[in-house]
């Protein structure tokens, strides 16, 4: 998202600049509207086992030991004989920061899910704006069943938040 300067009609002519929020805005916006300022996207402020980054993304709150988000992670769909689906929130104030899912078959080698790869049976990335209210859109990573080692296939939600 780019957010274009306006050009006054007063002010010599000259072309839109486009200005691009820093995504250590929102998140430091963020942490300043939960009282956790400078606690870091890594920490766990709360106590309830979701990192503040991950509950930025999930529109979480992460102000106190009353705050749990759990409810608000990430779920998988099942039913589809070629995919499993990996189901989560993303706060419009966090699609910046560019949350992504990762897979693996075991719990130390991770593949970023990129739509379109591999080229047989494709990840499928599909996004509802919206879906889970105002600001709180619904992003569904379908992946492969193929990709699966072992019958074991692992999925999980990363933000990279300096």
């Amino acid at each position: 998202m780019a957010l274009l300067a306006p050009v006054h009609s007063d002010e010599p002519t000259t072309p839109n600049i486009p200005i691009h929020p820093r995504i250590e805005d929102a998140y430091a916006t963020f942490e300043a509207d939960n009282g956790i300022t400078g606690a870091g996207a890594d920490a766990d402020s709360d106590g309830d086992g979701i990192p503040n980054g991950i509950e930025f993304v999930i529109g979480g709150d992460p102000s106190g030991p009353d705050s749990d988000s759990n409810h608000l992670l990430p779920t998988i769909g099942d039913t589809d004989p070629l995919y499993v689906d990996f189901i989560f929130r993303r706060t419009d104030d966090s699609a910046a920061s560019d949350p992504f899912v990762q897979y693996g078959s075991n719990l130390t080698g991770w593949t970023n899910a990129e739509p379109g790869v591999p080229t047989e049976t494709p990840v499928v990335i599909d996004e509802t704006n919206d879906h889970f209210g105002t600001g709180i859109d619904q992003v569904t990573v379908r992946i492969p069943r193929v990709l699966a080692d072992g019958q074991k296939l692992f999925m999980r939600l990363r933000v990279n938040i300096p």
